[in-house]
């Protein structure tokens, strides 16, 4: 579908519930994804969505529109959150990381910011897990609870390399 002269992967406002796509290769650690989402308001009703790692039940950054929020999620349970302003109609920029710090430490860090504005130099969430990362594809996801449209973007995938 075309938006603005530009090809865009569509979630359709309806029917209501948690839709997602995963794409690229199977990684497990040091890979980032990013992509840019925008979507709509309907009265009270606000839309939620996100970015992934590591498959379905890997880790998440959420935008939670109704919320007023930017959340760190491994499969359903959020680990970390931020207050972030969400703006109806705008792009709104996702990047997620995993990164290896050790044998035993992966390093989660995951930064939201509005389209035109600057990319924040650090890190809106972070956490540190101990347990290995399941090797999985990236992903995005959407809930139009607005009954409004989610547009996704410019999506890509960085893969670190580590010098052994």
């Amino acid at each position: 579908m075309e938006r603005e002269s530009n090809s865009v992967l569509i979630l359709p406002g309806e029917p209501l519930g948690d839709f997602g796509v995963l794409f690229g290769s199977r990684q497990q650690d040091n890979v980032a994804v990013r992509a840019r989402i925008s979507s709509d308001s309907r009265g009270r009703r606000l839309p939620a969505f996100s970015i992934g790692l590591n498959g379905r039940s890997g880790y998440r950054l959420r935008v939670n529109a109704a919320a007023r929020a930017v959340q760190l999620l491994k499969g359903d349970r959020v680990y970390s959150e931020a207050n972030f302003e969400w703006v109806p109609n705008t792009w709104i920029w996702l990047d997620l990381k995993i990164e290896k710090t050790d044998d035993k430490l992966w390093v989660i860090t995951g930064k939201t910011w509005i389209e035109n504005s600057l990319e924040p130099g650090y890190a809106t969430v972070r956490i540190e897990d101990n347990k290995i990362p399941a090797k999985g594809r990236a992903s995005v996801w959407g809930t139009p609870y607005s009954g409004k449209a989610i547009h996704f973007d410019d999506l890509s995938i960085y893969v670190k390399s580590v010098d052994k």
